[in-house]
């Protein structure tokens, strides 16, 4: 075989594998693309103009103290504009529902009282009154206030998995074909 056949294979494998890795690089883009574009999504849909504490259900004490509850789970007590007189809340049946002292390290720290409900009405009465009093889901509420970059929430590990993504793409693309592999012309 002479200098020039093995040149020309040489080039046509050099010419398959720079097929390969841009087929590989390709794909990989598609596929950090596919993840970043619902992390973009998630992220934005997190940002809003709204106060913290409007983003969870509210439950805002009507003129006679009611509230409504339509889930079970855990409550916070809280007062935005000052600080939170001694509250109780009651049932139906006229039980006092027992509350624990809550507090969140904000600035400024976000303090107030949790409590447990089942679904039903309940009566908040508080000392000088509830005006400004307002009951929030815990769990919804701790996630507003935490904001979009927290790592629990999805976007963070869906940008970080497209990012690693498309570098190992790019990475795998320079193994699989590397510049020091390509044929050099004789002189």
């Amino acid at each position: 075989m002479s200098a020039r056949e093995e040149l020309v294979l040489q080039m046509r494998a050099w010419r398959k594998r720079r097929r390969i890795a841009f087929v590989v690089q390709v794909v990989t883009i598609i596929a950090a693309l596919a993840l970043a574009a619902p992390a973009a999504a998630l992220l934005l849909g997190q940002f809003t103009g709204m106060r913290d504490d409007y983003v969870p259900q509210r439950h805002v004490p009507g003129t006679d103290g009611s509230i409504s509850i339509t889930s079970a789970d855990s409550y916070v007590l809280i007062r935005h504009e000052a600080e939170l007189p001694p509250c109780t809340i009651t049932d139906a049946e006229g039980y006092e529902l027992l509350q624990e002292p809550w507090r969140y390290a904000s600035d400024p720290p976000t303090v107030g009282t949790s409590f447990y409900a089942e679904p039903g009405r309940y009566q908040v009465a508080c000392e000088g009154g509830q005006d400004g009093v307002v009951a929030l889901n815990r769990d919804q509420y701790i996630n507003s206030l935490r904001g979009p970059w927290d790592p629990r929430k999805p976007a963070l590990p869906l940008f970080g998995a497209a990012l690693f993504i498309y570098f190992a793409g790019r990475w795998s693309a320079g193994r699989i074909a590397p510049e020091s592999l390509r044929p050099l012309y004789p002189a």
